[in-house]
């Protein structure tokens, strides 16, 4: 019976492995990872000591990880979504205020090429952006640049993940050959 448990517990650490090495192309970000693993150590140590009171450590270690695992990928999941907002709100406040910059800029130009024209002419041109029309116009602008950034922000990481997988594996190749060269 012990050493199906000890099977088991080596599978599902195999298995968690797996999903950890897995993680952009689960979605998984780094405080959910870090979530995971420190929950299967706590849960683990934390079930071990309480099964051992009944005998049954191994079990106790099997579900404390479990759950842990479990606890830990929620809690680091809150954690990820959290910061990617707060990235999110930074990079629109800066894209907004680079906007309010060009826009007080645009308007001390208007005001001074437009001296020889009537006071009307001047403030309809100084303010274009009170029609709601263009306010939403300039709102859909924003919200798809911002989408832009994002997609391209994703595609870096994705690129540079497939640069470093393939350096690895080079790595690799490289020993396995000096390895089985070394045996022959």
């Amino acid at each position: 019976m012990k050493s199906l448990l000890t099977i088991l517990l080596i599978f599902s650490l195999f298995m968690g492995n797996l999903s950890l090495n897995g993680q952009s192309d689960n979605g998984f970000g780094t405080r959910q990872t870090q979530g995971i693993i420190k929950g299967i150590l706590l849960g683990g140590a934390l079930g071990g000591a309480i099964g051992n009171q009944k005998k049954k450590s191994v079990e106790g270690i099997l579900i404390g990880s479990t759950l842990g695992a479990i606890i830990g990928s929620e809690t680091g999941k809150n954690q990820d979504y959290r910061r990617q907002k707060e990235k999110e709100a930074k990079v629109l406040n800066q894209y907004r205020t680079q906007q309010q910059f060009k826009r007080n800029w645009e308007i001390q130009h208007i005001k001074k090429t437009a001296t020889c024209s009537p006071n009307h002419t001047i403030n309809r041109l100084l303010h274009p952006y009170n029609d709601p029309e263009i306010e939403a116009a300039r709102q859909r602008a924003e919200k798809a640049e911002l989408e832009l950034l994002k997609f391209e922000e994703q595609r870096q990481r994705q690129l540079e993940k497939e640069r470093i997988l393939l350096e690895y594996q080079a790595r690799e190749r490289v020993a396995m050959r000096r390895l089985f060269g070394l045996h022959n």
